[in-house]
């Protein structure tokens, strides 16, 4: 399994050195044993999610109710930032396959960092 720290992640380093100080300042580093369920659909975001190393499944439920997998997310790269951003309900339940390490910012911290945009390259 190959992991990234939270200060190597690509979607960090495009970030000026304080506000990913901020960013990362409260962040969590979490271990999961494979098949541990994330999130449940319909559940409002408490952290944005970074899949550092393994991987995560997003998975949905068929007409027939029946799981569907919508998507798999390997690390490095974020769990449903919309979700996070607009602080609306996962649409997806979230579930690790294998063991994995994430890295969990505080949804309202991750939030202010996108809405100030001032970090943004134009």
């Amino acid at each position: 399994m190959v992991e990234l720290a939270p200060e190597e992640l690509p979607l960090l380093c495009a970030i000026p050195a304080k506000k990913r100080a901020e960013l990362l300042a409260n962040a969590i580093q979490h271990s999961v044993a494979a098949g541990t369920v994330l999130f449940e659909q319909g559940e409002i975001p408490n952290f944005q999610l970074v899949v550092l190393a393994g991987s995560i499944q997003l998975l949905g439920q068929s007409s027939e109710r029946r799981e569907v997998l919508i998507e798999a997310v390997r690390g490095p790269d974020l769990i449903i930032p919309a979700a996070v951003v607009s602080g609306a309900p996962y649409l997806m339940q979230a579930r690790a396959p294998e063991p994995a390490r994430l890295l969990l910012i505080h949804a309202g911290v991750f939030r202010e960092s996108v809405a100030s945009r001032r970090w943004r390259r134009r």
